[in-house]
């Protein structure tokens, strides 16, 4: 091997490398995601518990959604919140995040010596990870609101 082609081999690497780390950061970000939309559901079930007890019962809770992925919890959210512009969004990554988990580190051995087109998929990446990125702050705003309004005092019944 000579020297120009280590050096391709080495920056070919790297942008393996590069693929894998923001493959894995916007995994991540799915993760998150899934988290937030966890919490905000069961947040929003406790609030219902609480001001319901004694007139309602009401048996939903975190244990109900441990096994739920994006899709389902989602659905749950959407009945619990007016953010439709982010539910829009997170149901408009769906597609992206099952292609991702389930076939983004297939790439053929073409993919993987193919600088052009390692460099493409990086920057593809890149901007759904700005995308998943603003979606993981909003979900993380509106746990912050609904668990405000979990902690605020209630009102005497009369």
């Amino acid at each position: 091997m000579n020297g120009d082609e280590k050096t391709e081999n080495q920056s070919t690497e790297a942008e393996i490398q590069r693929y894998m780390q923001v493959l894995q950061l916007l995994m991540l970000d799915f993760q998150f995601m899934e988290e937030g939309l966890r919490g905000y559901v069961s947040t929003a079930y406790e609030l219902i518990r609480t001001k319901m007890h004694g007139i309602l019962p009401f048996k939903l809770s975190r244990r109900n959604l441990t096994k739920d992925a994006l899709g389902k919890l989602l659905d749950k959210y959407e009945q619990l919140s007016d953010r439709a512009d982010l539910v829009k969004e997170i149901r408009s990554l769906q597609a992206v995040r099952n292609h991702c988990a389930h076939q983004g580190l297939l790439l053929t051995s073409e993919e993987q010596n193919d600088g052009t087109f390692l460099a493409s998929e990086i920057g593809k990446l890149t901007a759904l990870r700005e995308r998943t990125r603003t979606c993981v702050c909003n979900l993380l705003e509106e746990c912050r609101t609904i668990a405000a309004d979990e902690s605020a005092p209630r009102a005497e019944s009369t």
